[in-house]
């Protein structure tokens, strides 16, 4: 049997065509001692990605493997389709000691990125992850600004990625693989938000350090699943409440004063930017995503429900002739 390589790179995929060359081009370009090879999951595509994607593997079949996956295993959130069973099955396969990410829209920048951190993760033994700062292109590849305002923080715990937002972006995240990856619990299947469980996942193992340099490049365009339902309002909000009260039961190393501040920074906005009856939608069905976890948890619930019944019974920006 052939020796597994050090690096396994994955590539999730669907309706990519116009951008999946360029993303496969960026992480073939890297220059490494390192051995490394790609998993590219084709989620069904029906623009010819697909095509692009077999036309690489053809091109390298020692280094591309494609899975192609068939759309009745697409897994929905909230009504909408996701990638979640195209990821799940991905990070079943990796081989690599070392696991890299990168969404068929998105590519790297760097022909040194995969050589960058596999050392840094050589060198800290204690390390879970690596990643490091994502610039943000447009659908033709202008650069328009930063993922993520650079932080002088090069080391984050566990603890630290308790936070309304990522830590950093998909594309720029590396992680020890380990068999944690391939035992995932029914939840996974349902949170809207989930490259932030696999970087808890990872960061359960040892902390997340960060390397130098703008690596990879985040593409923002319509078709990006940003734009669906879960991912924007009072439903973010809710998902990423039920990510943190689900991950408290997962993963060990979570600090409760952390964890009861971010649900309540969460719920907060959704009290501010929407109105009661929204408040109260979001938490009955925060019960119904999370109810061990909330229900072990009655402080929280009842300071919730406070905030609740102090939401503004108007939409904001809507006078009450409006709502009648």
């Amino acid at each position: 049997m052939q020796e597994p390589p050090l690096i396994t790179v994955l590539v999730l995929t669907y309706q990519h065509a116009s951008y999946i060359r360029d993303c496969l081009e960026s992480i073939l370009a890297q220059r490494t001692t390192h051995a490394f090879e790609v998993l590219i999951g084709e989620d069904g595509s029906t623009d010819g990605t697909r095509e692009i994607c077999l036309e690489v593997q053809q091109r390298y079949p020692e280094r591309v493997k494609v899975l192609l996956n068939d759309r009745r295993n697409v897994i929905h959130i909230e009504g909408s389709p996701s990638g979640r069973w195209n990821a799940l099955n991905l990070y079943t396969q990796a081989r690599g000691r070392f696991v890299a990410l990168c969404e068929g829209d998105d590519r790297w920048c760097d022909p040194g990125k995969l050589q960058l951190q596999a050392d840094a993760l050589l060198a800290d033994r204690r390390a879970g992850g690596t990643f490091h700062d994502t610039a943000i292109i447009t659908d033709t590849g202008e650069r328009t600004g930063r993922m993520f305002p650079t932080s002088p923080l090069t080391s984050l715990p566990l603890a630290d990625l308790i936070s309304t937002l990522a830590a950093c972006h998909f594309s720029s995240f590396m992680y020890r693989n380990h068999p944690g990856f391939r035992r995932i619990p029914r939840w996974f299947k349902r949170v809207g938000v989930f490259d932030m469980v696999l970087f808890a996942l990872a960061a359960e193992q040892g902390p997340l350090i960060k390397v130098p340099g703008t690596l990879s490049e985040y593409r923002k365009h319509d078709g990006g699943i940003t734009m669906v339902r879960h991912n924007t309002g009072s439903r973010l909000h809710l998902h990423r409440m039920m990510l943190w009260l689900r991950l408290a039961h997962h993963v060990k190393g979570l600090p409760e004063d952390r964890l009861r501040a971010i649900i309540t920074e969460h719920f907060g906005r959704v009290c501010r930017e929407d109105d009661r009856r929204t408040a109260f939608i979001v938490l009955r069905d925060l019960f119904l995503l999370a109810p061990t976890p909330l229900l072990m948890r009655p402080y929280l619930v009842l300071r919730m429900l406070r905030m609740a019944l102090h939401a503004s019974t108007a939409m904001p920006g809507h006078n009450a002739s409006q709502r009648s």
